[in-house]
């Protein structure tokens, strides 16, 4: 995939995605950690929506980053980010396919 360089608008808009996807990647793991160490029981949320929120949080940071690192020059491996951009895709489209599979399953 062809990256290309982001406008100094579209570079603050990405960052702030990534700032906002991050923070919800870790609400959720802290989440989780409670969860476990607490025994806390299964709810809906739990069960149905809290792996495709991650899944597709990650992936959208795997589609995004490539384009901020051309961008700011962090990276010259345009190869790798090129791959990056495409587990970015596959990552949301699985978290979409997750998701209608627990909804699907649920109890």
């Amino acid at each position: 995939m062809k990256l290309r360089k982001l406008s100094e608008k579209e570079l603050l808009i990405a960052k702030i995605i990534l700032t906002i996807c991050m923070a919800v990647v870790m609400v959720h793991a802290v989440y989780i950690l409670l969860k476990n160490f607490n025994s806390w029981p299964d709810n809906f949320y739990s069960r149905v929506f809290l792996l495709p929120i991650i899944i597709f949080t990650v992936g959208l940071v795997a589609y995004i980053l490539p384009f901020v690192s051309y961008t700011k020059s962090y990276s010259t491996n345009a190869k790798a980010d090129g791959i990056m951009v495409y587990v970015g895709i596959g990552a949301i489209i699985l978290s979409i396919a997750t998701f209608i599979f627990l909804i699907s399953t649920r109890r």
